[in-house]
């Protein structure tokens, strides 16, 4: 899913975090924290351990799986 990032207040010192606007692809729910999301483009933090970003710093730009439409318009082509 792709969701956009809001809010950088008050975050942990040792995450590296999105800028504000931009436009990330969450992997799933932390298994460890329920109320965070795991990150594709940001899956470690400056200690080197996995990070998740709280869900409320994020906006889900839309319910469809892109990996789907990709498939979909690749399978048109051929």
């Amino acid at each position: 899913m792709k969701v956009i990032f809001i809010d950088d207040r008050d975050v942990n010192p040792v995450a590296i975090i999105p800028k504000i606007g931009e436009i990330v692809t969450v992997e799933g729910s932390s298994y460890i924290y329920p109320n965070n999301y795991y990150i594709k483009e940001y899956p470690f933090g400056k200690d080197g351990i996995r990070q998740s970003i709280k869900k409320h710093r994020f906006i889900p730009l839309s319910d469809i799986d892109e990996t789907e439409l990709v498939k979909e318009r690749e399978s048109e082509l051929v």
